[in-house]
């Protein structure tokens, strides 16, 4: 698209910035990275939840690992009944999706208050973290997300 509109320039200033970002990041929280498996969900239909979301790109491009059986490649949304919450178990964090006023969405909400979340071994360490950027448009949205997922390791 940035070559249709003649802003190639811009794109690339963006996605420099982005790089940047993440080098940034990656180094001053190498550790952390190294130690840790994510998941990013969210709340689904009828007491499931869906596991992953174009997040997970950014979180991959920071270098975490992420965990709950997603295939390395899916960026997508895998829909898994909240009866198969145990599927968490490997993570050592969660991100979960909230809006812009920083509240879950009804089903988000359901997921939280699920009486199975509540055990899950990041949950109750305290490593469930709410993300306003779960879905990555384009480079500044992307460069937001790096900043929340900085948030995140600082708390690890």
């Amino acid at each position: 698209m940035a070559k249709a509109v003649n802003r190639e320039s811009e794109l690339a200033a963006k996605k420099k910035e982005y790089e940047d970002r993440l080098a940034e990041v990656k180094t001053a929280y190498r550790k952390q990275i190294e130690t840790t498996t994510w998941a990013p969900l969210s709340g689904g239909p009828s007491g499931k939840l869906f596991l992953g979301t174009p997040l997970v790109t950014g979180a991959r491009d920071v270098g975490l690992r992420i965990g709950a059986g997603l295939p390395e490649k899916e960026a997508g949304f895998v829909l898994k009944s909240c009866e198969e919450m145990d599927v968490l178990k490997d993570c050592d964090a969660l991100i979960y999706s909230v809006r812009a006023d920083g509240k879950p969405t009804p089903t988000t909400q359901a997921l939280l208050d699920h009486k199975l979340w509540k055990g899950v071994p990041a949950v109750k360490a305290g490593r469930a973290f709410p993300s306003r950027h779960f879905v990555m448009a384009n480079y500044t949205f992307a460069i937001v997300t790096v900043d929340e997922i900085e948030g995140m390791l600082k708390k690890m």
